[in-house]
């Protein structure tokens, strides 16, 4: 039994064929053989461009006996490697999952004689030839692998005594054009004078009509800038299969600011305390890193009034972005205990605190008593804090009293004698109750 084969091949995207002689059948009496050889003189030969490929069809048929044993679930097969590759050195290697044409008996013959899927019509194996960019032009021999098997039993088996020879013929590239780029922008959301609060991007889309893209990721990509100030997009090189390319970008330049302007505030700090009436100065500042600052705003600072109060500071870039930032700070009386403090008492008794507020004089400075366990505990409000509810003021000595009535079960006991003021302000003495 003999192969024959012919090749019928895809080049760029136009078609040629390439003709694998037709194999004249030289086999045994009783083994199937696979003979190649060359018809009328003419070279079985495949012709693929430098960084190309080139898909040809391999016609396979057979000839002569086989195994009986032979079934189409059960066939003999012959095998060629499908992708063949021609290095830049010029080296010819092969692979992939082998390409296989099978062979069965035609039952009821003796001796069996050979058919396949499709007889007479010889079976299509596809096949792939790749030259590197850089493959050295000529003809380039190449003898195809064939991996034969046929099932276990007895009577003829496949053979292969004569190889096919193929030449490949590496011409130069046809494709000399490099891909066409199209990219469309700038995108993003557009500030004030001329400035982009967002990074700027273009669209970009890419084909080939000859080799075709050697990446396909390049047929649609964005460009896009990453700093802030006066900047570009990056740049992309998009290549073809045989080596042509073109860059895309970089565009620009384009003025981005992508952050808002900074707002640095040292004097009124996070929560800091301030006597009423005492004379302080702000002081902060703005800064922007890309477009600059416009306006920064802040104002004085209160004092005039107790209690907690916010001072803030507004600022804005050239952008059009804008940044807030407030710290909280406190207002509070001059307060300083007055006269003897008790630090000892007899429980149950009514305790006098006095206390100046450095010329304040508003009883409404008053909020409220109580008192804690020395060293932290629940609040419990004073039992009677004085006359009337409250403190009294004495204009003479510029001083607040109040009577604290303790209560008896704080016998042997300390507790914090605690005023609670109108700035927000608390403040206490220790006293031990006998």
């Amino acid at each position: 039994m003999g192969l024959q084969r012919t090749v019928r091949g895809a080049l760029g995207k136009g078609m040629l064929l390439a003709t694998i002689a037709t194999l004249a059948v030289a086999a045994a009496a009783h083994s199937a053989e696979v003979i190649a050889a060359e018809v009328e003189g003419t070279a079985n030969h495949v012709t693929v461009e430098q960084g190309g490929s080139a898909t040809f069809t391999l016609e396979v048929r057979a000839s002569g006996n086989i195994r009986c044993a032979t079934s189409p679930d059960n066939p003999a097969t012959a095998g060629f490697d499908p992708e063949i590759s021609i290095g830049a050195d010029g080296s010819i290697g092969a692979g992939g999952p082998l390409a296989v044409a099978s062979f069965y008996a035609i039952p009821g013959t003796a001796p069996c004689r050979v058919t396949w899927p499709g007889d007479p019509t010889s079976q299509q194996l596809e096949l792939t030839v790749t030259a590197d960019l850089d493959a050295p032009l000529g003809d380039h021999v190449y003898w195809p692998r064939v991996v034969l098997f046929t099932p276990f039993g007895s009577g003829d088996r496949l053979e292969d005594r004569t190889r096919t020879m193929l030449t490949f013929t590496v011409v130069p590239g046809s494709d000399l054009a490099p891909p066409t780029v199209a990219c469309a922008g700038p995108n993003g959301q557009p500030g004030d004078n001329g400035w982009y609060v967002s990074a700027v991007a273009y669209s970009c889309e890419a084909s080939d009509d000859g080799s075709g893209l050697a990446d396909p990721a390049d047929a649609s990509f964005t460009l896009s800038t990453s700093d802030e100030g006066t900047t570009w997009t990056d740049a992309r090189m998009v290549s073809d299969a045989t080596g042509n390319e073109i860059s895309a970008g970089p565009y620009g330049p384009h003025n981005v600011d992508l952050e808002d302007p900074a707002v640095h505030i040292s004097v009124p700090a996070q929560g800091e305390i301030f006597l009423l009436g005492q004379e302080a100065t702000a002081v902060f500042a703005c800064s922007d890193g890309a477009s600059g600052v416009t306006s920064c705003q802040g104002g004085s600072l209160d004092t005039a009034t107790p209690g907690w109060k916010a001072f803030t500071v507004q600022a804005s870039d050239h952008a059009g972005r804008s940044s807030s930032v407030s710290h909280e700070y406190q207002v509070v009386y001059a307060f300083a205990w007055s006269g003897p403090i008790m630090g000892t008492a007899n429980a149950g008794s009514a305790v006098p605190l006095r206390w100046t507020l450095g010329g304040v004089a508003t009883i409404g400075s008053f909020v409220a008593a109580d008192s804690i366990p020395c060293g932290g505990g629940a609040s419990q409000p004073a039992a009677t804090p004085g006359r009337g509810g409250g403190p009294s003021y004495a204009a003479g000595n510029d001083t607040f009293h109040l009577v604290f009535k303790s209560d008896e079960d704080w016998r042997g006991t300390c507790r914090t004698l605690r005023t609670h003021l109108s700035d927000g302000s608390v403040h206490g003495t220790d006293v031990t109750f006998t």
